[in-house]
């Protein structure tokens, strides 16, 4: 089961489901009230609305997940995450506050762990009991972007909260398998792409594989959606070429963490 929001003129946020053949269901959500899509397990889509996180199911069930009185959520800046079934929404007002419904039956809880103004989140994985955050740093007296994508690693306070892992790199796509949390990383001079692997700490913090210059910029290398992994395989998309040296352009590629092999998933006919 695929969904994704859908931001329509009337700006309803309409939530569209397709099924695995890419025929889209018709129980999908549609109303005069905005929907937000927070994420899906294949047998519930969670989303917000109405100061509320809702589930639906495969027959279009709809039921109440967790109620967030007082909580008005800003389309426009605020994000919400899921992990296991606890949530967790970053709120930006002056800078980012980090809440959570974890622990409670009702509403939020505040995180003593907060990033900086100017800054929006993109990604949030639980790593070892941790929370890796990845973060998009501004120019806070000129507004203009500064380019720099980092790795937070929190226990959700500030005390206990490093922001080196990927020192020196532009860091996204996170994802955690196993022991070991993975992250694309660009080097900011030679602008070279690499998968690393780390453990939470620097010195544990390694290059996997090295993928080279790659531009695919129309995938935007802004979010974990830009990467996934299962079963132990990393999906990226790269700007590669093939055995003859043809440039083949961007194309999904996939990289075995367990047999260190690079290849392409799926062919063209």
């Amino acid at each position: 089961m695929v969904a994704f929001n859908h931001n329509s003129l009337l700006e309803r946020y309409e939530i569209v489901v397709f099924n695995e053949n890419g025929v889209e269901i018709n129980f999908h959500i549609s109303s005069p009230k905005r929907n937000y899509l927070i994420d899906t397990d294949g047998e519930y889509l969670y989303y917000y609305r109405d100061y509320a996180i809702y589930a639906l199911d495969l027959n279009g069930v709809e039921t109440l997940n967790h109620p967030l009185p007082g909580y008005y959520f800003d389309y426009s800046r605020d994000r919400i995450f899921r992990i296991d079934q606890d949530f967790y929404v970053i709120e930006e007002n002056n800078g980012y506050t980090f809440k959570t419904t974890k622990g409670v039956e009702s509403g939020l809880v505040n995180l003593d762990f907060s990033a900086n103004s100017f800054r929006k989140v993109y990604g949030l994985v639980e790593f070892n009991g941790k929370l890796a955050v990845n973060i998009f740093g501004y120019n806070s007296g000129s507004g203009s972007l500064l380019g720099v994508w980092e790795l937070i690693i929190t226990d959700g306070s500030q005390v206990n909260t490093t922001d080196q892992i990927g020192d020196g790199l532009d860091v996204f796509g996170i994802q955690n398998f196993g022991e070991y949390l993975y992250f694309l990383g660009r080097n900011k001079e030679s602008l070279e792409l690499n998968l690393y692997q780390t453990d939470g700490t620097i010195s544990g913090t390694n290059i996997v594989k090295n993928f080279g210059v790659s531009t695919c910029s129309n995938f935007g290398y802004t979010n974990n959606d830009t990467t996934a992994l299962k079963d132990g395989i990393f999906y990226i998309p790269l700007d590669k070429t093939n055995e003859t040296g043809k440039d083949i352009g961007c194309e999904l590629w996939a990289y075995d963490l367990l047999f260190h092999k690079l290849y392409l998933p799926f062919t063209k006919n």
